[in-house]
């Protein structure tokens, strides 16, 4: 009963956040939802180097393995059978790998919100902690970066 306001304020920001996680997922409008998902599956390849550090590449080696554990569950059901099938379903439709991403940077976003909570109530107190992750829930901009794969949430 004591964390009921915490657990309705995450579902507030659930809500506001997953609204428009799907808009443009194919041909996204923002240039480090494409980059994200491209950097990551050119890990397929071998080569682990990012070659561009613009982003932190934390970000890039976690949707990989996101990437590597869809690849693995789409095998062991038949729809992948091989890594070029995996690749043929990347190019015919990117959107998956676009949620994948997405929906990572949602949990993110969820984890912040508890951080902030967290720390908040230990420097404050309860009521300032709520506050604060109220304010964090419904921030225009935490909610418009978390519907897109971009390095601006998990920052």
């Amino acid at each position: 009963m004591k964390n009921l306001t915490l657990i309705l304020i995450l579902l507030v920001a659930l809500i506001l956040t997953s609204i428009g996680i799907t808009v443009d997922l194919q041909y996204s409008r923002v240039s480090t939802d494409r980059e994200q998902v491209k950097v990551a599956l050119k890990f397929g390849a071998g080569d682990l180097n990012p070659h561009s550090f613009l982003h932190p590449p934390f970000f890039y080696y976690i949707t990989f393995i996101l990437y590597g554990v869809f690849f693995i569950i789409g095998n062991f059901f038949g729809i992948f059978p091989s890594l070029a099938a995996f690749e043929g379903f990347y190019f015919s439709d990117p959107s998956i790998f676009h949620l994948i991403s997405r929906i990572f940077v949602l949990v993110l976003m969820v984890a912040a919100i508890i951080i902030t909570y967290k720390i908040a109530d230990k420097i404050f107190n309860r009521r300032t902690a709520l506050v604060a992750s109220f304010l964090m829930a419904i921030s225009p901009v935490v909610i418009k970066w978390s519907h897109y794969a971009s390095t601006d949430i998990p920052q």
